[in-house]
């Protein structure tokens, strides 16, 4: 599936984050719940929509 809502991919086992056409970083649920899941997301968003330096 391919979403711009982080609620939605909270519900993924795996979630990739594309920047320029390449995987910038990717999240594995693990034993996180969707709540953490999408805390997670949103953090990585904040990451790329300030410029993305830092890789997690």
């Amino acid at each position: 599936m391919v979403t711009h809502s982080a609620r939605a991919a909270s519900h993924a086992g795996r979630v990739l984050f594309i920047k320029d056409g390449e995987v910038y970083n990717q999240i594995y649920r693990g034993n996180m719940d969707s709540e953490e899941l999408m805390h997670q997301i949103n953090n990585t968003l904040t990451v790329l929509m300030s410029g993305g330096e830092e890789r997690e």
